[in-house]
């Protein structure tokens, strides 16, 4: 992935180097490159607040070895290699968000060694 800024703008997170930088993946193919550099085929999104989402590992609690990052503004752990991106209603943007904010203050890692164990469970309608 580019680290020039001809292309879509998003902060990556990597809990395995425990790094976090800018990436620009070529606009029209982000996701590819997204899902090529995150070292996966499925994908969720997560709704971070009114501007930006977080493009998360859908298996992520299923792989080991794996590291985890803590997303400190809603108190949430997250398995994996980790992508934000901006939005503004059905369009996916630049991200907005300061590296320097999300370096020192919104990303937490979490040591080597933690996990999680993936739940299901169903409420039943009455």
């Amino acid at each position: 992935m580019k680290e020039n800024s001809s292309g879509l703008r998003v902060i990556l997170i990597d809990p395995f180097k425990e790094k976090v930088r800018v990436g620009y993946p070529v606009t029209d193919d982000y996701m590819t490159e997204l899902k090529k550099w995150m070292e996966v085929s499925c994908i969720d999104i997560v709704t971070l607040d009114k501007k930006n989402m977080l493009v998360v590992d859908d298996d992520g609690l299923l792989r080991n070895p794996n590291r985890y990052f803590h997303w400190a503004p809603t108190n949430y752990n997250f398995a994996g290699k980790a992508a934000i991106l901006g939005y503004e209603e059905d369009l996916t943007v630049d991200c907005q968000l300061p590296i320097s904010l999300v370096e020192d203050r919104l990303v937490k890692w979490i040591p080597e060694g933690y996990k999680e164990e993936p739940f299901m469970k169903f409420i039943p309608i009455p």
